[in-house]
């Protein structure tokens, strides 16, 4: 039994209780508002438009960025409805390659086709960027895909689980298998693997334990940084000309890191954006465009590489 302190009437105590009860209330609903946003985003090569996949409302939005305006792309993919979706990946197939699909190869896509980490429902798919939306399912995995990562005029697709990473050859009638020589990632979102990104000799995946660099050629993984329960790094993004890796912290900062791992300090991103990944605003790779939450309002951010200017995009949620 516990006792009623002095002096406080019941119904003051029944108002204190009603009150912890709201705020308990309001902190589960701000902590599930803090890990719902837009989880991957990828731009075409001039910069105009940019495919954004919607964690929250499974679903994927294309943005263009001359008027600002945001649409809804999909959230369905051969009669079933997407349950989260947390990577994209734009693919511009090249000679006579197609997307096709992996159970029907006769079923395929010519042209840009926006490929789409559909994750409860552990498959990828291909969705044209123009014209009749006809999908087709790339890849089903046996774990949840996060993240998808593409060289350009590459036809091998690289996909992130918590648990392994998988390539999927689109050349190779989508023969997907996981990366021999990669690391064991886990289960749950805090320790397993979340963004990678592609150097024409390397494949870089981030997560809890750290961020590795893959050799493709050697087929062995080394850590690259490492990883505390301070950094919680979430995505990367390799920069061609300075050969630099960018590594992206949910923590609310971005790191450059150069051949050897070496860190030096890129820039902040404003703690209510809560970042969850990152992209190239073009193939110039000028700019480094920055995804937030839903909830902070901002759609995603762009960072000159040059200036480090910031520059929010501001964009209505068209799948809320």
């Amino acid at each position: 039994l516990t006792r009623r302190p002095q002096g406080l009437p019941r119904d003051v105590l029944r108002g204190l209780g009603g009150m912890l009860s709201l705020l308990l209330f309001l902190s589960m609903q701000m902590a599930t508002a803090y890990i719902d946003g837009y989880k991957s985003i990828s731009c075409t090569s001039d910069g105009g438009e940019c495919f954004l996949a919607n964690d929250e409302n499974a679903c994927t939005t294309r943005a263009f960025l001359g008027n600002r305006t945001h649409m809804k792309f999909t959230g369905h993919a051969r009669g079933v409805r997407f349950k989260n979706t947390k990577g994209v990946q734009l693919w511009d197939p090249q000679k006579d390659l197609e997307a096709c699909d992996e159970a029907d190869p006769i079923r395929c896509l010519k042209g840009q086709v926006l490929l789409v980490a559909d994750t409860g429902n552990k498959r990828v798919v291909a969705i044209p960027t123009s014209g009749r939306k006809v999908k087709v399912t790339i890849a089903t995995l046996p774990h949840s895909p996060q993240r998808l990562a593409m060289r350009p005029g590459s036809s091998k697709l690289y996909v992130s689980s918590y648990e392994r990473i998988y390539s999927v050859d689109l050349a190779a009638r989508n023969r997907a298998v996981r990366l021999e020589g990669t690391k064991w990632g886990h289960a749950t979102g805090r320790q397993g693997w979340k963004g990678l990104c592609r150097s024409s000799n390397y494949l870089f995946y981030v997560g809890g334990k750290g961020v590795y660099r893959h050799n493709l050629r050697t087929r062995k993984s080394t850590l690259f940084i490492a990883g505390t329960s301070q950094t919680k790094w979430q995505d990367c993004e390799y920069h061609e000309k300075s050969k630099k890796l960018y590594v992206l912290s949910r923590m609310g900062y971005i790191l450059t890191a150069n051949k050897k791992g070496a860190t030096q300090w890129f820039a902040s991103v404003p703690s209510r954006c809560a970042p969850h990944a990152v992209g190239w605003l073009s193939a110039a790779q000028r700019k480094l465009a920055v995804t937030c939450e839903l909830s902070s309002k901002t759609t995603f951010m762009a960072i000159d590489l040059a200036s480090g200017a910031k520059e929010k995009f501001k964009l209505p949620n068209p799948c809320g």
